[in-house]
Formats: structure tokens, sequence, C-alpha cells
């Protein structure tokens, strides 16, 4: 555990090493195939780090941190767009809005409706597709907000989180759980894991600097449509990113040439597959053997049935929708399903259950260790935590 956590240590000061390169270089370099070239050995190196890391928790949220998220905003910065196309941005902010999965919090543009959709229906004639209106944004990637996109306290946070040791505790008596079950029940730990570390991270950094940030989750068991729970509602940080990075360009260069609908149903199709494609990368930093393109298969999925649902809505029109309530347990129950039926087992292959739960227990143990070492308060209450660990154990068998 020292080690892995003093190599985490060591990847993180390059990390933020490299990102101060990138803030200085910009002062120098303009934006476009300069600035890229510029960018390109950091882009390399944020590949390579995570490989330093062999735990799933340190290993894979670095991965996901850099490898993805930050290199996808260095690529867009380096052509002056994304969340760090900002001048006025200090090197603070520059770093955690580049090497975090956060979103600062914006006023909804001025010069179209809060309504407005990306759907090209909205766009008329394609006109003045390409100009970027702010971060990225163009006409058409202009989303309707949900209600409340704030992030929320943080002991809404907290009374989830107090749900993943119980849920990491199940992983002990999978032989006395159902296949099915065992599935669901990781499908509800990666959930509430993401929710509660992008929100952490977020309440982090906003305590720290004062920032407002975008809710990373939205309540997506209340999605009325696929179009609702990817665009809105689920991991809305990656979402932005993919939306800025992939969607956007390719819906702006191919509007004129194939047709808006045709332009938009590949640039969706299109974003999916690099979505799927990212995440197979992750797979492989957290297990180090290529899965059986189960990401794939699921993504790909995904994003055919939204372009059939996109269809469906635009020829036919719904008299009295369903109430929410009934949509969201269908919409979700779905993604729950699909999840479990391909992307699970990839996970069960290279054992990230069992992985994971030692990781936690061998977190415990370094803990105590420096309890020991203060010989305080500290160390006493690391060791009624570890009683109170086996007493849940003890009461599960029981149980079961």
């Amino acid at each position: 555990m020292e080690g892995e956590i003093s190599n985490f240590i060591m990847v993180w000061a390059s990390i933020y090493a490299s990102i101060c390169y990138c803030y200085g270089i910009a002062k120098s370099v303009p934006e476009g195939v300069a600035r890229l070239f510029a960018y390109l050995p950091v882009v390399i190196l944020f590949i390579i780090l995570p490989f330093n890391l062999y735990s799933i928790h340190l290993g894979g949220t670095t991965a996901l941190f850099i490898t993805w998220l930050a290199n996808f905003k260095i690529l867009l910065f380096a052509f002056g767009m994304g969340p760090l196309s900002d001048p006025s941005l200090p090197l603070s902010h520059f770093f955690v809005l580049a090497c975090f999965p956060i979103e600062v919090q914006a006023n909804p543009i001025p010069k179209y409706p809060q309504g407005v959709d990306e759907s090209p229906k909205f766009v008329p004639n394609g006109k003045d597709l390409g100009k970027p209106l702010a971060n990225g944004h163009t006409k058409l990637s202009v989303i309707r907000k949900t209600s409340n996109t704030r992030l929320k306290p943080p002991s809404y946070y907290v009374k989830k989180a107090l749900l993943l040791p119980f849920l990491v505790s199940l992983t002990l008596y999978k032989d006395h759980l159902s296949t099915k079950a065992f599935m669901v029940l990781h499908c509800m730990y990666i959930f509430l894991g993401l929710e509660c570390m992008f929100a952490g991270v977020a309440t982090l950094v906003h305590v720290l600097l004062g920032l407002e940030f975008e809710a990373p989750f939205d309540d997506p068991y209340l999605s009325n449509s696929l179009q609702d729970f990817w665009g809105r509602r689920w991991n809305r940080i990656v979402s932005s990113i993919l939306r800025s990075a992939v969607y956007n360009p390719i819906l702006r260069n191919f509007s004129r040439t194939l047709g808006i609908k045709r332009a938009f149903n590949l640039a969706i199709l299109v974003t999916f597959f690099v979505s799927a494609l990212m995440h197979e990368l992750m797979f492989y930093y957290m297990g180090r053997t290529w899965s059986k393109w189960g990401c794939t298969r699921f993504f790909v999925i995904q994003g055919l049935c939204y372009v059939v649902e996109d269809g469906l809505r635009r020829k036919f029109t719904v008299a009295r929708p369903l109430p929410r309530l009934m949509t969201g347990v269908i919409i979700f129950g779905f993604e729950i399903i699909l999840f479990s039926w391909l992307v699970i087992p990839e996970l069960l292959g290279f054992n990230a259950d069992v992985r994971a739960l030692e990781e936690y227990m061998a977190l415990v143990k370094f803990m105590m260790s420096l309890g020991q070492a203060w010989k305080g308060r500290g160390y006493y209450l690391l060791v009624n935590v570890e009683a109170s660990w086996t007493k849940l154990n003890k009461v599960m068998r029981s149980m079961l």
C-alpha cells in the first residue's frame, strides 16, 4: 500500500508539472496546430502515467481523470475551446478544471431560450452551425437545463456514501447470492461510487476555491427517455466533454453535406463509439488485460437505441406521456439490465470485486498503522472502525 501511494504522489506531481507547462505554453503559442503539437507530449504522457498504478481505485480514477477527461480538455484547449479556454483563469483554477471531473456552473446562454433542445429540428436551415458561442458550445449543442443541476448539499452524498461499505461487504457472500442479484449490486456500487467520487471532488474544490459546480449526476433514475438519461442526467461531466470534443465537430462539419438529421445520427453514433473505446481503455488500465469488448457492444447498442428513439419521437406524437416515475423505472431498468449483461462480466473477468475489497482492507490497515504512530484518538477511532466492520460481517453471516 505504501509503495502504491508513493507512486500515486509521483504520478500526480508529474501531472501538476505538465499542467503548468500547458498553462505557460498557452501564453506564447497561439491556438491551432502549433499549440496542438506543443501539447502532444503531455497527451502521450497522460496515457502512460496510469500504468504506474496498479490499484483499481487509484489507477482507475487517475486514468479517468487524466487519460480521458484531461486529455480531451487539453485537445479542445489547443484550438481555443472547452472549459480551459477562458484566458482569465489563474493557474489554480486551470489545474482543477483540467484534471478533475468538474464543470463550473454557468448562466444559460442569453441568445437562446432555456427550453432549446440539442435536436436538429430547432436549428433553422443550418445557419451559422460552426460558430462557437462559449466554452465549445454551438447553436446545435445548447441543451435544455433540468430543474436542478447545481451540486447538492454534502449531506445528500454522505448518505449515499454510507451505503458503499455495505455493498462492498456483500461481495464476501457472493456464493450465497444469485448471479443476477450479484451483478445488480455491482451496478449499484458503480453508480453510487462514481456519483460520490465526482461530488466529493467538486465539494472539496468548492471549499478550497469557492467555485460553484454543476451536479455530476442529476437523478438518472428519473429519466423520461434515453436522450434525457445520457444527455442531461447520467455522468453529465463526461457527457459535456464528449459533446464538445466529438459530437459538436461532427455535427458542424457534416451538416451541410449529409443534412441535419443524418449528421445528427452520425454524431450520436460516433460519440457513443468513442465513449466505448475510452471505457475499454479504462478497463485495460484496471485489469491489464483486454476485455471481450463488452463495453463496446453496450455503447453501440445505446447509440443505436438513442437514434431509433429520436426518430420515433419525431415521427409520432404522444398525446399523454407516461408518468415520470414509470418512465424512470423503464429507462433505468433497461440500463441496469444491459449493463449487467455486457459490462459487469468484464469487470469480474479481472476480479474487480475481489481486488476492490482487498484495497479497502489494505486502506484500513494502512490508516491503522498511521494511528499507531499517532498514539492518539485517530488510532482508537480506526480500531473501532475495524471492530464495526468485523461485527457487520458476523451479523451478515448469521443472516445468511
